[in-house]
């Protein structure tokens, strides 16, 4: 497999990742808290934290998945119910490409002014790709 990713893309850092005894959507008590699920008369729940807003949730409220390719996150990762309504088409929008080889790759060179990548796997197979439009976009 070879991976190229778009340098040149406007990344965002990632979010800090909250800190909370209870779920921040819908106040379910995290297994630690025993005093509030000693009140609440309920077993805890497991913590989750959502990749694009970095809240503390439980499984109930961070069901969905999808890819943040902004955030660093090319495949689908966990968000919260609210980050999901809110994210587009646009925001998972990959700046990632995967070629497969489907060989061990042992050599490889790059001629960017000609757009092409020449790999040799360890099979002797040598394969040629046409990557123009990654190296010139």
């Amino acid at each position: 497999m070879i991976v190229t990713w778009d340098m040149s893309a406007d990344r965002t850092e990632t979010p800090e990742w909250q800190d909370s005894d209870l779920c921040q959507k819908c106040q379910e008590p995290f297994f630690w808290n025993v005093k509030e699920m000693w009140d609440k008369r309920t077993i805890g729940v497991r913590q989750h934290h959502c990749r694009k807003c970095g809240r503390a949730v439980c499984d109930k409220c961070s069901k969905h998945r999808s890819r943040l390719p902004l955030l660093g996150h090319e495949f689908d990762v966990r968000v919260c119910e609210d980050c999901f309504g809110s994210i587009t088409d646009q925001d998972k929008r990959s700046n990632t490409m995967f070629l497969d080889a489907r060989h061990q790759v042992v050599c490889m060179d790059l001629d960017e002014t000609a757009g092409r990548l020449v790999t040799a796997g360890i099979d002797r197979v040598v394969k040629i790709w046409d990557v123009l439009h990654i190296v010139n976009p």
